[in-house]
């Protein structure tokens, strides 16, 4: 009984040791981040993997919202194209284009910190806020940081103006 008990007592060391020291191969890489603009996807492969983002391991930025069947009557054109313009700005890093998509540019110049590395994958919770005539539109995305990426999700809110056209005036 004691050798027996003796035996199971190496094998279970000799099982911890081999678990702590094996899997050498599974070293920490750097996260590849990589530029990719909607229109950039062509191939039915490629447009498949855009409708669903995680289909591989390397975190690709950019816009893979099909805004096309976005249905949603708050929705209208006008903002969808703002906000498309906006969301490609913000990936692409282009300051000038950011800052145009605000009811003013100053206004654009205090948002300029949320251009970085994101994946658009939806549009959430669209809403009227009526007492101060805006539309609100959450999209969900993810951030790439430097340890890790993170489910964020941002909301854009759209106003008018006197002539009746939709601009983004914050973002939250």
């Amino acid at each position: 009984m004691k050798s027996k008990l003796k035996l199971l007592f190496v094998a279970l060391g000799v099982l911890v040791f081999v678990s702590a020291c094996g899997n050498t191969t599974n070293e920490e890489q750097p996260e590849t981040v990589q530029n990719v603009k909607q229109e950039d996807v062509k191939s039915e492969d490629q447009q498949s993997s855009t409708n669903n983002p995680n289909s591989n391991d390397i975190f690709r930025k950019g816009v893979f919202i099909d805004f096309e069947n976005v249905d949603n009557p708050l929705l209208n054109e006008q903002i969808k194209e703002g906000l498309k313009k906006t969301l490609e700005a913000q990936v692409n890093g282009d300051e000038d284009v950011f800052r145009a998509t605000f009811k003013t540019p100053d206004t654009g110049d205090a948002y300029l910190g949320v251009i970085g590395n994101y994946r658009f994958t939806d549009i959430g919770n669209v809403q009227e806020d009526t007492t101060k005539n805006q539309i609100l539109v959450e999209v969900d995305a993810e951030l790439a940081r430097e340890t890790s990426i993170d489910d964020v999700a941002l909301t854009y809110y759209y106003a008018t103006d006197a002539d009746g056209n939709w601009s983004l005036v914050a973002i939250d």
